[in-house]
């Protein structure tokens, strides 16, 4: 299985609940480094579960999605189902509530459909900060700035 995710944010916030969130003494400075990695993707066959009625009639809901780590159950039955029947993988809005999660069934896609890394990977020597701290900050003006 190959998980990717987009936005950037949507893989930094993976990041935090996979690895610092709910882990006894952690912090983001103990994380070791990671390198993030650019992909390119076209692969056909694919169940999309982005469409709320789609989730709907394989009896998911919205908050199926948004889960805890660990949470899976009824996620991974739809990802067997699609496995055994021969899709290739399952896009889906990301376990965060922000962005996409793209889990591909590697054994399904062939050569060619195999993600095409784009660029050099980026070293994340230590974990950005994580987006769901950020706040908007307003200037003198009452413009909103990041």
């Amino acid at each position: 299985m190959i998980y990717l995710g987009r936005p950037t944010d949507s893989v930094t916030i993976e990041a935090y609940r996979h690895l610092v969130d709910d882990v006894e003494s952690m912090t983001e400075d103990r994380v070791r480094a990671r390198y993030l990695l650019r992909a390119q993707v076209d692969v056909p066959d694919i169940v999309d579960l982005r469409d709320a009625s789609v989730r709907l009639s394989l009896g998911l809901n919205d908050e199926d999605l948004i889960s805890d780590i660990g949470d899976y159950e009824k996620c991974q039955n739809v990802g067997h189902a699609a496995h055994q029947l021969n899709r290739h993988g399952i896009l889906t809005p990301a376990a965060t509530g922000f962005g996409e999660t793209l889990a591909l069934f590697v054994d399904r896609l062939t050569v060619a459909e195999l993600p095409l890394r784009l660029g050099e990977p980026m070293l994340w020597s230590k974990l950005p900060p994580d987006p769901r701290k950020l706040r908007l900050l307003e200037n003198e003006e009452g413009t909103s700035i990041a």
